[in-house]
């Protein structure tokens, strides 16, 4: 399904509070988002992201691995996801998300 966004809604959930240091509020503003629409790439990405920092690398991959099922071009997604691999030790699968997203980078 495509990545839909309401009006209002920010476009990358939790990213301002995330680069502020402000987790708890990111995952507020995540997980609301997410409320209102399940299929936000970049919402299971922040997500993710945040969780494999608690580190819960269990749940952070299967944030991740949505983000980059509902973007596949997803470059930040996809190379979450292999760190989360690479720390669940699931290397064949963090190798397949890391040239995935060697394949995404930009020349």
């Amino acid at each position: 399904m495509p990545q839909t966004r309401r009006a209002g809604a920010p476009r990358h959930p939790g990213s301002a509070h995330l680069q502020a240091g402000q987790e708890p509020a990111a995952e507020v503003e995540v997980e609301t988002a997410l409320e209102r629409d399940q299929w936000l790439a970049a919402a299971h990405n922040n997500l993710g992201s945040m969780l494999a920092k608690e580190p819960r690398f269990e749940d952070a991959a299967m944030h991740l691995r949505l983000a980059a099922e509902l973007d596949p071009d997803y470059l930040e997604a996809v190379f979450n996801l292999g760190l989360a691999l690479r720390n669940l030790n699931r290397i064949d699968d963090a190798l397949k998300a890391f040239r995935r997203a060697a394949e995404l980078a930009p020349d």
